[in-house]
């Protein structure tokens, strides 16, 4: 429910969000010639969300949108990033070191950390045994 409230929240106040479902999918845009307009889009969207970063392996060609895209909002736009991964696991998830580098430091230079601890809420949401 969660997923659906902030997907319809995103939709109403212009921001973006990409899910681990969604990938990091701007191929398409490269292979029809708008890569340009959305990268711009992209630096200019208020809030970009990027949800369930981290459980999807990403590739050179995201790796290399990802640090592009991070790169022209850092300092200037929001983005949010929820993870399962502590922050000191992303630089390996993100593979080559010097991109890794880039983008960990324009996402967490300047980050609020919220850290949350406690059991799954999602265990009491679906048990069928009770």
């Amino acid at each position: 429910m969660r997923h659906i409230h902030g997907r319809k929240g995103a939709r109403e106040s212009g921001a973006v969000v990409a899910g681990a479902e969604d990938g990091l999918h701007v191929g398409v845009a490269d292979a029809d010639g708008s890569y340009p307009r959305l990268l711009t889009k992209l630096a200019k969207t208020d809030v970009i969300v990027l949800d369930d970063w981290g459980l999807v392996p990403i590739g050179d060609r995201e790796r290399s949108d990802l640090s592009e895209i991070m790169d022209d909002r850092y300092g200037s736009r929001s983005t949010i990033v929820t993870s399962q991964y502590p922050t000191e696991a992303w630089h390996d998830h993100l593979g080559d070191p010097s991109t890794a580098d880039a983008i960990c430091d324009r996402i967490l230079s300047n980050a609020h950390r919220i850290k949350l601890a406690g059991p799954s809420r999602r265990k009491g949401e679906n048990n069928l045994d009770q």
